[in-house]
């Protein structure tokens, strides 16, 4: 399918329904311009015009839209054509609005800290199996892979790189949509790169984990066994 050829409202629905890789780089490419815009006309309403926040606050737009497809689709109804501008602003305006309403919230609090895009900690739906079950287990294995991406390495580009990783393993996002998106500044190839990088990390540090698990289980094994003999 030519997604091209397609009308903002059919481009929409595809990628509500389909989540096809070349559906939502055509949506980047479409809307990007619109979303940037509404995010910095927001963001600085709330005194905010750092560079890095407006280019986070687009990519939680996105993975907002991806995590949240299926709701959206279902609630999807635009009145005539182009109402599907008017849509995009107002749910772009809101992801904006409850970003700086909850770092408020925490600012309030007794501790202030720094988190991932809301919208992509909360993904817990797996595009390869629908079972409620394999779902928790990716979800316990996003959330162990990302706090190892958090501690693993402390660089300039270590946000960006994380964001990335997750575009592609979470929302599914080929290197060419990812380095079409705003904030990214890589090339295709340097995407691929920095998710190779990062995949084999990640697989070195699950199989480290998973090697310590399993002597720790031998261990508690052979207690438990020794423990009988001594009855």
């Amino acid at each position: 399918m030519d997604y091209a050829e397609l009308s903002p409202v059919d481009l929409t629905l595809a990628c509500l329904r389909d989540g096809q890789h070349e559906a939502w780089a055509e949506f980047i490419r479409r809307f990007n311009p619109l979303i940037a815009a509404i995010v910095i006309r927001i963001a600085r309403k709330w005194g905010e015009t750092s560079p890095q926040v407006l280019d986070d606050l687009i990519q939680e737009t996105y993975l907002k839209l991806c995590a949240e497809r299926a709701s959206l689709l279902r609630r999807f109804d635009p009145a005539y054509p182009k109402s599907i501008y008017g849509y995009i602003k107002i749910f772009t305006a809101n992801v904006v609005h409850d970003h700086f309403r909850s770092l408020h919230t925490k600012k309030r609090g007794a501790q202030v800290t720094t988190n991932l895009s809301p919208a992509l900690e909360n993904v817990v739906e797996s595009r390869s199996s629908s079972s409620s079950a394999r779902s928790i287990e990716l979800s316990i294995l996003f959330d162990q892979i990302d706090r190892f991406l958090r501690s693993a390495e402390i660089s300039p580009t270590a946000e960006r790189d994380r964001r990335i990783f997750w575009l592609h393993y979470r929302i599914g996002l080929t290197s060419a949509a990812i380095a079409a998106t705003a904030g990214v500044g890589l090339n295709t190839k340097g995407v691929e790169s920095t998710i190779l990088r990062l995949t084999r990390r990640v697989r070195s540090h699950l199989t480290a984990a998973a090697l310590v698990e399993k002597r720790a289980l031998n261990h508690r094994s052979g207690e438990g066994k020794r423990a009988a003999d001594s009855y």
